[in-house]
């Protein structure tokens, strides 16, 4: 081999051509460049195909069987035209999709249809949670399918998606479990406010205890407010032992996080936190609240077995 053909042979392996597909409302886009050893970048060419993505989807929020063999066959085509370029490697090509695919509820039978067609990729990630790389959509499903295992996506808006290969019964039980433990830990956080008086009917205060105890059974914290008026501020000791005993009297299902003080001239405030849900009292009303624990989470939608 001459010294001219090694260096052009040189300068041929060293560019990697590339692909990257757009797949917008009213037209699929296709870039076809190559990257040189450098970094520069040399546009080969540009393809563009109309079609009507965007109104099925904004329009009937899903796509129609034409449009999606519209798509297939420009996809086909664009994968003929990768292949004369000599892109043939899954990372080669980047494909980007819009919101009129996103949220199309039948978007999964248009991007199975592309996989096929086209070989785009997905991210795998197997049940030990270690990644395997970037394969093709069947080459994922024989490794699952070898393992009694199923694949499912876990990320559809990333390029390339990301599956992850897991027995789907106890995925839906770790998602299950992983959004009981959130929805408990956003209870927690929030805050309800009870106002009361020195002076407070008993009746009135009744109530009151009804609904702070509603309130930690539901995870929640509870602030009581006493309010001093007028000549109520010369005897607050009366209002101390109201919130006390309030204290008191909730003790089965919250305590207060520091003892009851002044916070400012006329203002009696104490903080309850619920106790832990296994050394609490069950709520005298428990059928007419909606007690968290006592239903399940739903599992995620989006989350299905390829």
């Amino acid at each position: 081999m001459s010294p001219k053909e090694t260096a052009d042979s040189t300068k041929t392996a060293a560019v990697n051509p590339v692909a990257v597909i757009d797949v917008g409302t009213l037209a699929i886009r296709m870039q076809l460049a190559e990257i040189g050893a450098d970094g520069t970048v040399r546009l080969l060419d540009l393809l563009q195909k109309p079609v009507a993505l965007g109104k099925d989807s904004f329009t009937h929020s899903r796509l129609e069987q034409p449009t999606i063999e519209q798509c297939v066959a420009i996809f086909t085509g664009f994968h003929q035209i990768m292949q004369e370029h000599g892109i043939t490697r899954p990372d080669q090509v980047l494909a980007v999709a819009t919101s009129a695919v996103r949220e199309a509820v039948n978007r999964d039978t248009l991007l199975d249809r592309l996989y096929t067609a086209t070989g785009i990729t997905v991210r795998v990630i197997d049940e030990a949670k270690q990644q395997l790389g970037v394969m093709s959509l069947d080459e994922a499903l024989r490794l699952a399918r070898a393992k009694g295992l199923d694949l499912v996506e876990i990320a559809a808006t990333a390029t390339p998606p990301v599956c992850r290969i897991v027995d789907y019964g106890k995925f839906l039980y770790e998602e299950a479990k992983r959004s009981k433990d959130s929805n408990a830990r956003q209870s927690a956080s929030k805050m309800k406010e009870l106002q009361i008086s020195p002076a407070i009917d008993r009746n009135d205060l009744g109530v009151k205890l009804d609904h702070a105890i509603q309130f930690l059974c539901d995870d929640m914290k509870v602030r009581v407010k006493l309010r001093f008026k007028g000549r109520q501020k010369a005897h607050k000791e009366i209002g101390f032992q109201v919130v006390n005993q309030f204290v008191q009297d909730v003790a089965p299902y919250g305590h207060a996080d520091s003892p009851p003080k002044m916070l400012g001239d006329r203002d009696l405030n104490v903080v309850l936190s619920p106790l832990p849900r296994n050394k609490r009292a069950k709520y005298p009303r428990q059928g007419e609240t909606a007690d968290s624990s006592a239903a399940p989470a739903s599992p995620p939608e989006e989350a299905k077995p390829l």
